[in-house]
């Protein structure tokens, strides 16, 4: 991990990566109530890696949000 401002970054790069294919998988389905607020949770901490990361190439940064998402599926890498 790499220290952002002086502070441990929340999640590591590997975290990040494995928590868009988490986020994917759930956002091609139905979703409880439970794992709508995981997938709140998951696009804050992915927005915070990607505003603290700036080696991430634009094209590779995935966009967060439901408003960002259309209604054919995730963002492909």
């Amino acid at each position: 991990m790499t220290k952002q401002n002086g502070a441990e970054p929340l999640i590591s790069e590997i975290e990040y990566y494995m928590m868009i294919v988490e986020f994917d998988m759930l956002w091609n389905r139905n979703t409880t109530a439970q794992e709508q607020q995981r997938m709140e949770h998951m696009i804050r901490l992915i927005d915070a890696f990607e505003a603290g990361h700036t080696f991430l190439a634009p094209q590779m940064q995935v966009r967060t949000g439901l408003e960002s998402r259309n209604k054919e599926g995730p963002t492909t890498m």
